[in-house]
């Protein structure tokens, strides 16, 4: 059971690196993406946020309007699951960061 244990600690190590790793890769594509880099001057959307709309909906000229309600519904189940992991994974509160742009 103990070795069990220890090689699933191994793996989600890995994953965190890998995570890590794939999160460092899109923070630096997105310096180079126009787009994403708009879409980062809205309050709450980060790199990964931006990167994935930009891959679903491009530059959204094939909709009619706005983006399909469900977008954003997933772009906020996503950041919302990606803050509860940030607060339970280090142990303290959720403490927003203040942006320059923020009224």
């Amino acid at each position: 059971m103990v070795r069990l244990i220890a090689d699933l600690f191994e793996d989600w190590r890995r994953l965190d690196d890998r995570i890590a790793t794939v999160s460092t890769e899109i923070e630096a594509l997105v310096e180079e993406d126009e787009p994403c880099q708009r879409l980062m001057t809205v309050p709450g959307i980060g790199p990964i946020i931006s990167s994935a709309v930009v891959a679903a909906i491009g530059d959204g000229a094939g909709f009619k309007q706005g983006l399909h309600r469900n977008m954003l519904a997933i772009a906020l189940a996503n950041k919302l699951a990606r803050i509860a992991w940030a607060v339970l994974a280090r142990g303290r509160e959720y403490q927003p960061s203040i942006t320059p742009h923020a009224a």
